[in-house]
């Protein structure tokens, strides 16, 4: 529990510190990582490295992809409690499924819904890859 809720913490707290410039490149990621997939799925497949490995990633990126919307909603908590200076952990929680509730209004207009849908998805799990992957500026800041 305590491992489960340090890496919930940590998740959260990069969110957080998400620059604007990242957040686009977060954007840019999810957008992406569904074509990437399919190509090396597709390649793996053609060459015959073995199915498992496809079948794997891609069980491990619709795992990712499925905390999309709840990272987008709180994301753009942690914007707007910046904004109101919210300083409690209830208060957050309550404001996050505000902000989700409100995404999920969104999502059900007739036309523009889909495409809200889809950016938002598309950017919470840019924001999980982003955080998750390996980072080069890790490496700078060590040295």
């Amino acid at each position: 529990d305590d491992f489960q809720e340090q890496i919930k913490n940590e998740l959260i707290e990069k969110v957080e510190n998400m620059s604007v410039g990242k957040s686009f490149a977060a954007l840019g990621i999810g957008f992406l990582a569904p074509i990437v997939l399919t190509i090396v799925g597709i390649l793996l497949l053609i060459l015959s490295i073995g199915s498992q490995v496809v079948l794997s990633a891609v069980f491990v990126y619709i795992f990712l992809s499925s905390l999309g919307f709840a990272i987008t909603a709180i994301f753009f908590t942690k914007l707007l409690s910046k904004k109101v200076k919210m300083e409690s952990k209830v208060k957050f929680i309550l404001f996050t499924l505000l902000v989700a509730a409100g995404m999920w209004l969104v999502d059900q207009l007739p036309f523009i819904g889909g495409l809200v849908s889809f950016l938002s998805w598309a950017f919470g799990t840019g924001l999980v890859l982003v955080n998750i992957l390996p980072k080069k500026q890790l490496k700078e800041e060590n040295k």
